[in-house]
């Protein structure tokens, strides 16, 4: 954030009130200023690697259906107007950047409730009492670390992913998510604020004992936040056109490749409208946890012409605007939690 606005911020403002302002209007310029600073998916850089692999799509769905191919195509292909010009994408924009400004409100809860801070906790437990056997030393034990650190980390949004899906309450919140018709990489961030203390909090939990156990056999006691800072998670999900699971554009690495990694075409099966496509594809990275957990769909051509996102096949996107966005979902809890204390019957909810 500019220094000028810094020192105007220390100067007009209270100082108890100074941190959480500074972390909001901290949250909120690094959000806007993301596709040209921030290490974040949504940079300029990732955008134009991602763009890459969509070139592979255009040229190969273009010979199939004897399209012309042109630059100008390409470009209309990339960045369709009925999507990026869409209220759905406004939609994604609002609460990208309202999520920022309530990020920078909750920030100390979230740090409080984070899976570093989990990690921490275990690994120093472990430290006072026991002696680290420090696998890492030698010349392959960091390496085998970071397999394990990604798998571990996978397997806890797996297992958080799952979840959402499952239990109607934690639905409610993931539902936001998945009701877009049209999606574009900022839907990535169509999450609701409070989703840190539903399924976030339960990956938290699971990764954060993981990975604490794991710092623990392999480093001793460290300084967890450092560990943390490891960059090799992002960086896989971004060499491999990671913006493009959130999009229209096809994308699959094969029927070998595709049962033990996510393809985009995974994802957008994720977000598919049909009820036997519900709570299918969970994984982020591998998908070898849902054929493991019999939850994985496998991309095909027959799927990709029939493929439809949102809710519910015909039904339009209840979330229209930021109120309903983040106001919707809690209405719905409320109303599952009632109905369950008062003993009336549920009515059923996909998962």
């Amino acid at each position: 954030m500019p220094e000028a606005l810094i020192g105007f911020l220390d100067g007009v403002v209270p100082a108890w009130l100074y941190d959480i302002l500074f972390t909001t209007t901290n949250n909120l310029y690094n959000g806007i200023t993301a596709p040209l600073f921030a290490k974040s998916r949504i940079n300029i850089s990732f955008l134009f690697i991602s763009a890459l692999f969509a070139i592979f799509s255009y040229v190969y769905y273009s010979r199939r259906d004897n399209k012309e191919r042109s630059v100008r195509g390409f470009f209309s292909f990339l960045t369709p107007k009925d999507v990026y010009l869409s209220n759905s994408a406004l939609v994604d924009l609002k609460i990208y950047l309202g999520n920022k400004i309530v990020s920078g409100l909750l920030s100390p809860l979230k740090v409080l409730l984070s899976s570093a801070t989990v990690a921490a906790l275990v690994n120093y437990l472990l430290s006072s009492q026991l002696t680290s056997p420090n696998w890492s030393e030698g010349p392959y034990g960091l390496y085998l670390f970071a397999l394990i650190y990604l798998l571990v980390y996978d397997f806890a949004y797996y297992v958080a992913h799952t979840a959402a899906h499952k239990y109607p309450v934690l639905w409610e919140i993931h539902a936001l998510h998945h009701s877009p018709k049209v999606m574009n990489p900022l839907t990535l961030f169509r999450v609701h604020p409070l989703n840190f203390l539903f399924a976030g909090l339960i990956k938290s939990s699971v990764s954060g004992v993981l990975i604490g156990i794991l710092l623990f056999l392999f480093l001793g006691s460290v300084d967890i936040f450092k560990i943390f800072g490891m960059n090799f998670i992002f960086f896989i999900f971004t060499f491999a056109a990671s913006n493009l699971r959130h999009s229209h554009i096809w994308l699959s690495w094969g029927h070998v490749l595709n049962h033990i990694f996510i393809s985009p075409a995974h994802h957008q099966i994720h977000h598919s409208s049909r009820m036997k496509h519900w709570g299918k594809n969970n994984g982020q990275i591998f998908a070898f946890w849902d054929w493991m957990f019999g939850t994985l769909v496998l991309p095909t051509e027959d799927l990709r012409d029939k493929l439809v996102f949102g809710l519910t096949p015909n039904d339009p996107d209840p979330h229209v605007d930021l109120k309903t966005a983040y106001m919707g979902p809690l209405k719905n809890i409320f109303k599952i939690v009632r109905e369950r204390f008062s003993k009336q019957p549920l009515v059923d909810r996909p998962v």
